[in-house]
């Protein structure tokens, strides 16, 4: 690493680099007090140096050092690879992305204090592309902070602060409505790993006249137990995996830890040699010559025996391990004798000859103990032979693997954060005792043509018609439909013509489905119509199918409703678009084709001809003819993007090369340094999100005014939760759920 150390006066300028063991020495430098300033740097590496006391910075975490005469002065700097942040900005409502829109990224780490300094506080701008790159940036927790006008916070992806680790890529997106002057945005996270809840119902009230409910996304893949053993190939059961190998148990509901194996073992004492005595703790006499032990002699009346005695073990098991239980055997003469056995040489519990005993305090260290006693000083109990029979369990000191069944997310994802639970494991386990690797996929596909998946094609003659575009309440047109496989749209068929000479244009979208409504936009800026479209002057033009083709192609889930939207950028009641549709809801029956001013606000399409029917709009989604087949992900990765590393701290961000991919899989490593302790998991949870629809997360815009606000969230497994919010201005508030027990 190089070494940059300069002072003023006296005059030093030194640079150097630092040896094998990162250390540099340098002799004979002037004294000063306080002004000798070092920076630290390497090719690839991030910076640190120390800092000048300042107006900004009044009392510097690690201030510039002084050189004292005679005296060493040792400075410590810490440097790493460094990363990369990725930040995207996009629409709530049309997952456009944004330019222009300006964020703030602050780090959690100090360089100063009273007040408070980040280390790193810089602001960016989107580009046009709606994103930009920060390069070279240290290991750190980073926030993201909006700053540009007239943007609201709608939600952040990741929820929580940005885990940079040394030399990893991470992507972030801040998902943004227009603004207003009072919103919540609620977060709904478990209290224990912090990971956002989908399907959280979250209720936001004043008391009075305002109530609205929002419902979290599906923003989690996440296991809670194994017990259902491995060969599952696909993730089905909730309870079972791929495969385990090693030291693994998975028998244990809600847990997997490193498996302990019952071991029987014997040890005995024949008092013949006083090799397991402990003389600090035995008063009885240890007569070696008759093999047995016996109260002591009275030491003033001859012929008498000490009224009590004991006689105690050292440590007795050579084997490290746990000791469970015990069965204590003995040869024995006279009464008044009791016995004890300790497991972790301390806590000594008594036990009866001959009966099985379960210890409340096991351990690793075994010893018994012997109480012997009498009325009649001319006589002493006697114990010539001692046994124990014991349990010991071993865990050996090997890594345990379990390798998950493949989660089908359903489509091209973005994996953001993993998180397990413990959080901590017990410090003697080791540095190793818990790591994680994660591999993603997409899908095997063969290329075919275009198939027309879902088809409108209204049989009435003569076929009907809807105007879009001639008035403001009609600039929204849509239409619902099922996907029939997994594919991509190729392109879409309409009939569709021009009602004079038209000046504004068609754009049209794929939408997800929300309670029976368009949701959100999973086609970026959709795809403006450059066919020929003719004039509706004619007589046949109802009966043409026109294709637009579709790119970049969006991607269709088997058996999921969509909305196809066509928007017109303006209105102008004599220059117009026309589509044909039909007098019932014959092609569509999910859903009738609407049609209004805002998506948000969309009126029916049309009165419909006979008594409850609707009118679908005549179009053809064409699909790009690519059949899916699963892939099993086999590139199993750590944080820094290679097979090299492993995650190790629950709530890392996963790495962004596996971002965009449908299939997932995560790999557990269990180890300990110490055969008495196991790490245990007992859930593992990978944040997943779509491009614009944050985990966890709900947006109230607008709400009616400032002031004093309930939220009341309710989550399947959770415990419900109420808590009071004031609102003033834009609000976040999170809501941690605490698990059932």
């Amino acid at each position: 690493a190089d070494v940059s150390v300069t002072n003023a006066s006296p005059a030093v300028n030194v640079v150097n680099q630092t040896d094998i063991n990162g250390q540099l020495q340098l002799l004979n430098l002037p004294a000063a007090a306080n002004t000798y300033h070092v920076v630290v740097s390497k090719n690839g590496y991030s910076t640190d140096q120390t800092v000048a006391s300042s107006a900004d910075n009044p009392n510097p975490a690690n201030p510039d050092t002084s050189i004292v005469t005679s005296q060493v002065t040792n400075l410590t700097l810490a440097i790493d690879r460094v990363g990369s942040l990725l930040v995207r900005a996009l629409d709530q409502s049309s997952c456009d992305v944004l330019g222009a829109v300006t964020v703030r990224i602050t780090g959690e780490r100090l360089i100063g204090s009273s007040p408070d300094v980040p280390a790193y506080d810089q602001t960016f701008a989107t580009d046009a592309a709606g994103q930009f790159l920060v390069s070279n940036l240290p290991w750190d927790n980073y926030t993201l902070t909006v700053t540009s006008a007239g943007d609201d916070v709608a939600g952040v992806t990741p929820p929580d602060t940005i885990r940079l680790n040394p030399g990893s890529s991470v992507t972030a997106a801040v998902i943004l409505a227009p603004h207003q002057s009072d919103t919540a945005r609620i977060i709904v996270r478990d209290i224990g790993t912090h990971a956002p809840i989908a399907n959280a119902s979250v209720t936001v009230n004043d008391g009075g006249s305002y109530s609205s409910t929002l419902i979290t996304d599906q923003g989690v893949l996440e296991q809670r137990s194994w017990i259902g053993g491995p060969g599952q190939s696909t993730y089905g059961d909730p309870t079972k995996y791929a495969t385990v190998s090693g030291a693994i148990d998975t028998g244990v509901p809600n847990l997997i830890s490193l498996t302990s194996v019952p071991t029987p073992a014997t040890t005995s004492e024949d008092f013949y040699s006083t090799a397991n005595r402990d003389d600090g703790n035995t008063t009885a006499e240890w007569v070696t010559a008759a093999g047995l032990i016996r109260l002591p002699p009275d030491p003033i009346v001859p012929g008498q025996y000490a009224l009590s005695a004991q006689a105690q073990s050292k440590k007795l098991d050579s084997v490290t391990g746990q000791i469970t239980d015990v069965i204590l055997t003995a040869t024995a003469t006279g009464q008044s004798i009791s016995y004890a056995v300790a497991a972790d040489g301390t806590n000594f519990e008594p036990v009866t000859p001959g009966v099985a005993h379960t210890f409340v305090n096991a351990g690793s260290d075994l010893r018994w103990r012997v109480t012997l006693a009498t009325a009649d000083p001319a006589t002493t109990p006697t114990v010539s032979n001692l046994t124990l029979n014991y349990t010991q369990l071993l865990r050996p000191v090997v890594d345990g693997t379990l390798t998950s069944s493949t989660f089908d997310s359903g489509g091209p994802t973005n994996y953001t954060t993993l998180s397990w639970e413990p959080a901590s494991q017990p410090p003697s386990a080791g540095a190793n005792a818990v790591r994680f690797q994660v591999a993603a996929s997409g899908a095997d596909t063969a290329g075919g043509s275009p198939t027309v998946d879902a088809a409108g094609n209204p049989g009435t003659i003569p076929l009907l018609t809807k105007n879009i575009g001639d008035a403001t309440s009609t600039v929204f047109l849509t239409q619902s439909f099922v996907a029939g496989a997994n594919d991509t749209i190729d392109s879409i068929d309409l009939k569709i013509a021009q009602h004079g000479t038209p000046t504004t244009t068609v754009t049209a979208f794929i939408y997800s489905d929300s309670a029976n409504a368009p949701g959100n936009n999973i086609s970026g800026s959709g795809q403006e119509l450059t066919i020929a479209i003719p004039s509706d002057g004619g007589s046949t033009w109802q009966n043409s199918w026109l294709t637009q083709s579709f790119a970049p192609h969006t991607a269709l889930v088997n058996n999921t409703k969509y909305w196809l939207v066509l928007q017109v950028s303006g209105s102008n009641s004599a220059k117009y678009w026309t589509v044909v549709r039909s007098n019932v809801d014959s092609t569509y029956p999910a859903g009738t084709a609407k049609v209004g001013g805002a998506l948000n606000n969309l009126d029916e399409l049309c009165l419909p001809v006979l008594p409850n029917t609707g009118c679908d709009i005549a179009f053809q989604i064409r699909r790009s003819g690519v059949v899916e087949t699963p892939t099993t992900p086999t590139n199993f990765i750590g944080p820094d993007g290679t097979a090299n590393t492993y995650y190790s701290t629950s709530g890392d961000s996963v790495h962004a090369s596996l971002s965009g991919l449908r299939y997932l899989r995560y790999r557990l490593f269990l180890h300990t340094d110490d055969p008495l302790v196991t790490p245990t998991i007992s859930r593992v949870s990978i944040i997943k999100n779509n491009a614009c629809t944050p985990p966890g997360q709900v947006f109230f815009s607008p709400l009616p005014a400032s002031g004093a606000y309930n939220v009341d969230v309710i989550a399947a497994g959770y415990q419900s939760a109420s808590i009071p919010i004031t609102i003033n201005g834009n609000v976040s508030q999170y809501v941690d759920l605490t698990p059932n027990p």
